[in-house]
Protein backbone atom coordinates (compact mmCIF):
# COMPACT_ATOMS: atom_id res chain seq x y z
CA UNK A 1 0.00 0.00 0.00
CA UNK A 2 2.52 2.39 0.67
CA UNK A 3 6.36 1.81 1.11
CA UNK A 4 9.26 4.49 1.70
CA UNK A 5 12.80 4.08 3.19
CA UNK A 6 11.14 5.19 6.79
CA UNK A 7 8.07 3.43 6.75
CA UNK A 8 5.83 0.75 5.19
CA UNK A 9 2.23 0.26 5.53
CA UNK A 10 0.80 -3.28 4.99
CA UNK A 11 -3.61 -3.78 4.00
CA UNK A 12 -3.55 -7.54 6.06
CA UNK A 13 -5.91 -9.42 7.60
CA UNK A 14 -5.22 -9.85 11.50
CA UNK A 15 -6.55 -12.85 13.14
CA UNK A 16 -9.67 -12.55 10.81
CA UNK A 17 -9.92 -8.64 11.12
CA UNK A 18 -9.12 -6.25 8.42
CA UNK A 19 -5.90 -4.19 9.86
CA UNK A 20 -3.08 -1.92 8.96
CA UNK A 21 0.35 -2.89 9.37
CA UNK A 22 3.06 0.00 9.99
CA UNK A 23 6.97 -0.67 9.85
CA UNK A 24 8.71 2.39 10.89
CA UNK A 25 12.35 2.55 11.00
CA UNK A 26 14.64 5.07 11.67
CA UNK A 27 13.46 8.64 12.53
CA UNK A 28 10.09 9.74 11.31
CA UNK A 29 9.97 12.99 9.89
CA UNK A 30 7.56 15.45 8.89
CA UNK A 31 8.09 14.83 5.32
CA UNK A 32 7.50 11.24 5.68
CA UNK A 33 4.83 11.51 7.97
CA UNK A 34 2.74 14.03 5.81
CA UNK A 35 3.42 10.96 2.36
CA UNK A 36 2.64 7.89 4.85
CA UNK A 37 -0.93 10.04 6.55
CA UNK A 38 -1.77 10.87 2.88
CA UNK A 39 -1.71 7.16 1.49
CA UNK A 40 -3.09 5.67 4.44
CA UNK A 41 -6.25 8.47 4.91
CA UNK A 42 -7.01 7.94 1.42
CA UNK A 43 -6.98 4.30 1.61
CA UNK A 44 -9.12 4.50 4.62
CA UNK A 45 -11.32 6.74 2.62
CA UNK A 46 -11.52 4.50 -0.10
CA UNK A 47 -12.79 1.69 1.79
CA UNK A 48 -15.62 4.17 3.88
CA UNK A 49 -17.16 1.13 5.25
CA UNK A 50 -14.64 -0.97 6.66
CA UNK A 51 -13.04 0.17 10.66
CA UNK A 52 -9.36 -1.06 10.87
CA UNK A 53 -6.92 -2.79 13.79
CA UNK A 54 -4.20 -0.49 13.11
CA UNK A 55 -0.36 -1.98 14.45
CA UNK A 56 2.21 -0.03 14.72
CA UNK A 57 5.66 -2.10 14.55
CA UNK A 58 8.36 0.85 15.99
CA UNK A 59 10.88 -1.80 17.03
CA UNK A 60 13.44 -0.17 14.17
CA UNK A 61 12.19 3.12 15.05
CA UNK A 62 14.81 5.85 16.51
CA UNK A 63 12.05 8.65 16.83
CA UNK A 64 10.30 11.31 15.10
CA UNK A 65 10.00 14.80 14.82
CA UNK A 66 7.53 16.63 16.75
CA UNK A 67 5.95 18.37 13.46
CA UNK A 68 5.74 14.01 12.44
CA UNK A 69 3.71 13.58 15.64
CA UNK A 70 1.08 16.63 15.14
CA UNK A 71 0.96 15.67 11.71
CA UNK A 72 -0.18 12.19 12.63
CA UNK A 73 -2.40 12.97 15.25
CA UNK A 74 -4.52 14.94 13.20
CA UNK A 75 -4.83 12.22 10.18
CA UNK A 76 -6.13 9.97 13.12
CA UNK A 77 -8.64 12.42 14.60
CA UNK A 78 -10.12 13.10 10.82
CA UNK A 79 -9.95 8.86 10.65
CA UNK A 80 -10.95 7.81 14.21
CA UNK A 81 -14.24 6.14 13.35
CA UNK A 82 -12.03 3.60 11.19
CA UNK A 83 -9.93 2.66 13.59
CA UNK A 84 -11.04 -0.30 16.02
CA UNK A 85 -7.98 -0.60 18.08
CA UNK A 86 -4.04 0.63 18.11
CA UNK A 87 -1.70 -2.13 18.97
CA UNK A 88 1.91 -0.79 19.50
CA UNK A 89 5.05 -2.85 19.48
CA UNK A 90 8.30 -1.03 20.30
CA UNK A 91 11.47 -1.24 22.88
CA UNK A 92 11.54 2.64 23.60
CA UNK A 93 10.06 3.47 26.09
CA UNK A 94 9.78 7.39 24.61
CA UNK A 95 8.44 6.13 21.71
CA UNK A 96 5.62 3.86 23.59
CA UNK A 97 4.84 6.60 25.82
CA UNK A 98 4.07 9.38 23.19
CA UNK A 99 2.23 6.86 21.22
CA UNK A 100 0.00 5.98 24.54
CA UNK A 101 -0.61 9.64 25.19
CA UNK A 102 -1.70 10.85 21.60
CA UNK A 103 -3.98 7.92 21.42
CA UNK A 104 -5.65 8.74 25.09
CA UNK A 105 -6.44 12.37 23.77
CA UNK A 106 -8.13 10.52 21.24
CA UNK A 107 -9.72 7.61 23.28
CA UNK A 108 -8.59 4.75 21.14
CA UNK A 109 -8.10 1.33 22.55
CA UNK A 110 -4.53 0.55 23.16
CA UNK A 111 -2.24 -2.52 23.28
CA UNK A 112 1.65 -1.71 23.97
CA UNK A 113 3.82 -4.27 23.87
CA UNK A 114 8.33 -4.22 23.95
CA UNK A 115 8.54 -7.41 21.75
CA UNK A 116 7.15 -9.42 19.38
CA UNK A 117 7.60 -11.85 21.03
CA UNK A 118 5.46 -10.33 23.99
CA UNK A 119 2.91 -10.01 21.36
CA UNK A 120 3.23 -13.41 20.48
CA UNK A 121 2.80 -14.82 24.39
CA UNK A 122 -0.53 -12.16 24.75
CA UNK A 123 -3.93 -13.43 24.26
CA UNK A 124 -3.78 -12.02 20.38
CA UNK A 125 -0.26 -14.01 19.86
CA UNK A 126 -2.07 -17.67 20.99
CA UNK A 127 -3.84 -16.81 17.15
CA UNK A 128 -0.57 -16.20 15.30
CA UNK A 129 1.08 -19.13 16.20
Amino acid sequence: MYSSPCLEIKSEEFIGAPALEFYFKGKLSLDMSRQATAAWSQFIEENATTSYLFIWDCMEMTGFEMAARREWLSALTKTIGHIKKVIIISDNMLIRGSARLMLKLLNVQVEIYKSNQELMISPFGRYLA
